[in-house]
């Protein structure tokens, strides 16, 4: 806090503070369980926060039509995301390479499927079922040009203890340590302080709930985004939110370093003047890089060691 004050844009911090509500497993139904969408839309106009539903793949022919339509002409407040394959007991936790890959490649053709039949988009971001996961299966995401995935926990099952995480990555907007592979943990909505604490250090507000949740109404949902919402925060879908989560600082009036996540990043500029960008992105030597580019074109680039 001290440094923050002192120095201001001179240390590494995130110019946009932004939040996302994920609801796991739901079917795009008019009810799901405890979960009626008209009534979580009206509730997001009046407190001004976003859904993005974690969708299940397996379920790509079950959606309603009005509820597609009602998806399609608000995808302001509703997005949708990938929620494993078949929502299978750990069933990306697998070190299995050739097995990982096969899961994705059909979670990502029943999702494209979806989009086709009921023209609602989805963000190649993964939430892993029952909060599950190996090493390896983020490599495998990662190959398949996923932007990210998102997990209640960081920690691998295969390395329950010798994960090596250091303090300077878990107070980082993304786990970045497997595969180069962005991770971003998300919370219950529990304790409002760990909320503003992940804000504080330049993490995306990540919350999850289930239909679960709204068996009393909607008075919990709109009690914590009251106290969470401030003029500057941005609700925003997962994949988007993905795209806008980056560090930058100031290290000349004219020259901004950034330090991106993903594949795909949004940078912007709001000052009067422009202003030289050098932007800095994990990457290992497992999955070779495609192309750098800028606004739709080819942009040189160099790998340091």
């Amino acid at each position: 806090m001290f440094l923050r004050h002192v120095f201001g844009d001179q240390t590494w911090h995130n110019p946009k503070r932004c939040a996302s509500f994920i609801i796991d497993d739901p079917l795009l139904r008019k009810s799901y369980g405890f979960l009626n969408y008209s009534r979580l839309l009206a509730e997001m106009d009046s407190r001004e926060f976003t859904a993005s539903i974690a969708f299940i793949p397996w379920n790509h022919k079950r959606t309603h039509p009005d509820v597609a339509k009602l998806m399609r002409e608000r995808s302001d407040r509703f997005t949708v995301c990938v929620h494993g394959c078949d929502h299978t007991e750990a069933e990306f936790a697998s070190m299995d390479v050739r097995e990982l890959n096969t899961r994705i490649h059909l979670a990502s053709q029943r999702m494209k499927a979806h989009e086709r039949r009921t023209g609602v988009p989805y963000a190649e971001v993964m939430v892993f079922p029952q909060g599950e996961f190996s090493s390896v299966s983020l490599g495998v995401l990662k190959g398949h040009n996923y932007l990210a995935a998102v997990n209640t926990s960081i920690i691998p099952q295969d390395f329950p203890h010798a994960h090596g995480l250091t303090i300077a990555e878990l107070l980082a907007p993304a786990i970045s340590r497997y595969s180069s592979f962005p991770l971003f943990m998300r919370r219950y909505p529990r304790n409002l302080a760990d909320f503003a604490f992940d804000l504080f250090v330049g993490k995306p507000a990540l919350v999850v709930e289930h239909h679960g949740y709204f068996r009393q109404g909607y008075e919990k949902i709109r009690e914590f985004t009251t106290q969470l919402n401030s003029p500057k925060l941005r609700w925003m879908g997962l994949g988007e939110l993905v795209r806008h989560t980056y560090l930058q600082r100031s290290v000349s009036p004219d020259t901004v370093e950034c330090r991106i996540f993903a594949n795909r990043q949004i940078l912007d500029n709001p000052a009067p003047r422009g202003k030289s960008f050098i932007i800095y992105k994990p990457e290992g030597n497992e999955i070779p890089i495609g192309e750098v580019a800028v606004n739709g074109k080819q942009h040189p680039y160099f790998a340091e060691h």
